[in-house]
């Protein structure tokens, strides 16, 4: 098992990465988002599925006020 990337700067923030192997990190961010208070910034390559993105499914299964900004990298590794 992997061990989870996350680190914290203050209280109200969290910066959490959600890898394979991640179930501390993943409890983490359900904990977070969880807190009506918090802003939910997803970040996604634009390289990815978007649709197999663990970050983004958090994001969609949000169950209070959906405070989710949804950021795409690298937009130029879009293939037609």
């Amino acid at each position: 098992m992997q061990k989870a990337k996350l680190s914290s700067a203050a209280e109200p923030f969290c910066r959490v990465t959600i890898d394979s192997g991640g179930t501390i990190a993943f409890e983490l961010a359900q904990k977070y988002m969880r807190r009506t208070r918090n802003i939910i910034l997803a970040v996604v390559s634009a390289g990815m599925n978007i649709e197999r993105d663990k970050a983004i499914g958090l994001a969609k299964r949000r169950e209070v006020d959906p405070e989710v900004l949804g950021i795409i990298t690298q937009v130029d590794r879009i293939e037609d």
